[in-house]
């Protein structure tokens, strides 16, 4: 008796078996003081740019206050994620701080400069 025929051999159904068996990336936070140092960064500069009044001027009288707030604010950290994301840095060499927690500051920082320029755009955009 003949055995039924498969319609894709065996060895391509063990290489893709293989791709699931592989090892995972790892999905983790940056350590606490990171987040801490960004997460103080964020607050104090949401309260910079969202406290004070007002948030908008009249029509053709300018660029609105809370869109210039948020540009400011936005440029702000520009200098040090780029610092902070080269391999060999002053910043690296000052602080005594690895690559490794170099870079969760750098991707934590861009972040920081993503909400602020989201606020910038959203505000500059809507009272055209």
């Amino acid at each position: 008796m003949r055995l039924p025929t498969l319609p894709f051999p065996p060895s391509r159904l063990k290489a893709r078996l293989r791709a699931f068996a592989g090892p995972r990336p790892r999905a983790s936070l940056p350590p606490r003081g990171a987040l801490l140092a960004a997460a103080g960064f964020l607050f104090f500069g949401l309260l910079v740019c969202l406290v004070p009044r007002p948030y908008m001027r009249p029509a053709n009288f300018g660029t609105p206050p809370l869109g210039l707030r948020a540009e400011w604010i936005a440029t702000v950290p520009l200098v040090f994620v780029c610092a902070a994301g080269t391999k060999w840095s002053a910043l690296g060499w000052l602080t005594g701080l690895s690559v490794g927690r170099l870079m969760d500051l750098h991707k934590i920082g861009g972040w920081v400069m993503l909400i602020f320029s989201v606020i910038h755009t959203v505000r500059s955009v809507s009272t055209s």
